[in-house]
Parts: C-alpha cells; sequence; structure tokens
C-alpha cells in the first residue's frame, strides 16, 4: 500500500465513522432536528513526512448528553433512579461510543496490514542492496 492509498483508505475511514453514527442515530430515533447531525465533521491531519498524526471527530457537544441519557434536570447520578420511578423518559441512546470503538479496531487492522507490507517491501529491498538475495526471485 502506498501513501497515497493510506491517506485515501484514512480520509474514507473518517468518512465512514460519521456514516455510522448517522445509521446508528437513525436507528435509535435520534436528530428530529437535524442539529446533531448538521454539526459533523472530521479531519485527518499528516505529519511532515507523510505519517497519519491525528484525526479528529467534531459534533455538537448535546449529543454526549443523548448517548447518556442525561439532560435537564437528569443527571449521570439520578437518571437510573427517576427511569425506575417513572420520572423520566430519558434513556441512553448509545449511538457514539460503540460505533466508534467498533471502526478504530478495523482502522488499527488496516494500518497493520499496511506497515506490514510496507517494513516487508524494505526488508526486501535492503537484502537485495546488501547482495544477499537475488531480487529477480523475491515477490512481495
Amino acid at each position: 500500500m502506498n501513501e497515497m492509498s493510506i491517506r485515501h483508505d484514512v480520509e474514507s475511514w473518517a468518512g465512514n465513522v460519521i456514516s455510522q453514527w448517522e445509521r446508528k442515530m437513525d436507528a435509535l430515533g435520534i436528530g428530529e432536528t437535524g442539529k446533531l447531525l448538521g454539526s459533523f465533521q472530521q479531519h485527518v491531519y499528516w505529519a511532515s513526512m507523510g505519517d497519519l498524526d491525528r484525526i479528529t471527530f467534531l459534533f455538537e457537544y448535546y449529543g454526549k448528553f443523548v448517548e447518556w441519557g442525561v439532560g435537564g434536570r437528569v443527571n449521570i447520578d439520578n437518571r437510573d433512579t427517576l427511569i425506575a420511578a417513572g420520572r423520566t423518559k430519558r434513556r441512553k441512546k448509545p449511538w457514539m461510543t460503540p460505533v466508534f470503538f467498533a471502526e478504530v479496531d478495523k482502522l488499527c487492522e488496516m494500518l497493520a496490514r499496511s506497515m506490514q507490507r510496507q517494513v516487508a517491501t524494505m526488508i526486501v529491498k535492503k537484502a537485495v542492496e546488501h547482495n544477499r538475495i537475488d531480487d529477480s526471485t523475491m515477490r512481495i
């Protein structure tokens, strides 16, 4: 996998995270106003040598409250008590965290495969440079 392919794959992965969040929100009945959905942004940052530096996701902060099932007089400490007493209709709606960690696992696998290929290529090139192997018979 070359550098441009990695860039494309990481950018696609980040866009897919947002698509997965949108699908999960739809399945949970979140986002009637569209304000939270409209706030989603992703940015991929690359270091000067072309290495992946970081990936950031931005959205309205209240999206976390929706996930946790809190807001107004309902907080994380009293939510379950209020639910049990029938005094709130707020419920956890895990639209973000499960999706995010599942997608991070996929990104890790993708980057690991890419790095394996790069390391194997580097080893063969170095071996050929030092006349340790015949490059006409090596395939990666």
